[in-house]
């Protein structure tokens, strides 16, 4: 579900706009959250947690194609990577609160708190979270038409935005189409970025598994300190979201500054296009070999039982250089596909959780 939702969620983002499938997610996420944490009965708590990961995931591939609505392919990749890292934080805590909460009041406490903090992000949501969707809003500067677009904090910019004109804002699909975005796995160049990204993705996902049960039943940690113990991922997913997405602005500057300077003398039809891809696809080669180097180690530690702190050091270098061809992924398909790129980075999401 965590896989398959955010395919078919996200796609409504690129036709009804950003805002309104934001909220109906968030809003969804914390009605689930009150029936999860109110329900004792197995087979009910496994089905509200499918509806919990269909309501929540798509967000992740919805805030990454509203930052694609107003950044440039100059800043696209810090922003993307700071989005996913503000998106990140909870990973690197909700070990730690889960096992608190657990240990002091059970189980459901952590439903009921979820549900409180979904509550509080919806409304801060509704009203501070602007419509991106350049189908709506232009660059933003213009005032969207309908009130399901409207965040009361646009009351603040007041005369500065521009009244609604058909004629400034991008033609947008009016047609629900989720199969489009599934047609584009069928292409040789978004296989061949999406698939490696995967795979790193798995070796991430294993190791993170790994490091909880090994704990459990080899060192016979308790649950709040193995809780403790994944602050160091955690904290290694947001480092390296955040700055992998400096690099990729970096590469990007280098690269273009490089391209101009070869074909200044040359009318801009004649010369040949910049390979964006090739651009954003450098980072992949090198942090997939690190990563690899890192969970050899880690699995060495691990089968020799060795002290904690190798184990963790090397789980976080596995996590920080993950990211990158994860966060290399978002913004090289935001890169390719703005007019659709909801569904679009939502296809990142299928590969990496399928």
């Amino acid at each position: 579900f965590q896989a398959v939702a955010p395919v078919f969620v996200s796609s409504f983002s690129d036709i009804w706009g950003r805002r309104p499938v934001i909220l109906v997610c968030i809003t969804a996420g914390l009605c689930t959250n009150v029936g999860l944490a109110v329900s004792r009965t197995y087979w009910l708590i496994v089905f509200l947690r499918c509806v919990l990961a269909s309501s929540l995931a798509p967000l992740v591939s919805i805030t990454a194609a509203s930052v694609g609505d107003f950044t440039t392919r100059r800043n696209r990749g810090s922003l993307t990577g700071l989005t996913t890292g503000f998106t990140l934080i909870g990973q690197g805590i909700a070990p730690f609160l889960g096992a608190v909460m657990d240990t002091a009041w059970g189980w459901p406490a952590i439903f009921w708190f979820s549900a409180a903090f979904n509550g509080t992000i919806l409304l801060l949501s509704f009203v501070l979270v602007p419509e991106t969707h350049r189908g709506y809003v232009g660059n933003l500067g213009i005032k969207p038409k309908s009130f399901i677009h409207y965040s009361p904090y646009l009351l603040y910019l007041g005369s500065r935005l521009e009244p609604y004109d058909e004629n400034k804002v991008a033609k947008r699909d009016h047609k629900y189409q989720p199969w489009k975005p599934l047609m584009l796995s069928y292409k040789p160049d978004i296989l061949s970025i999406l698939l490696p990204c995967s795979i790193l993705f798995a070796l991430w996902t294993i190791s993170q598994t790994t490091l909880s049960v090994h704990f459990s039943k080899v060192y016979h940690m308790r649950v709040i300190i193995i809780g403790v113990c994944f602050f160091a991922p955690g904290m290694a997913s947001i480092f390296g979201t955040v700055i992998s997405g400096r690099v990729l602005d970096y590469l990007y500057r280098k690269r273009k500054a490089v391209y101009d300077a070869t074909y200044k003398d040359l009318a801009p039809q004649d010369r040949s296009p910049f390979n964006i891809v090739k651009v954003r696809l450098l980072t992949i080669p090198f942090a997939g070999l690190f990563a690899a180097m890192a969970s050899i180690v880690f699995g060495w530690c691990m089968d020799k039982h060795t002290n904690i702190a190798p184990i963790l050091i090397m789980s976080f270098l596995i996590t920080f250089f993950v990211m990158f061809p994860l966060n290399t992924a978002v913004s090289v398909l935001i890169d390719m596909y703005p007019q659709f790129s909801g569904g679009a980075t939502a296809l990142n999401n299928l590969f990496r959780c399928g």
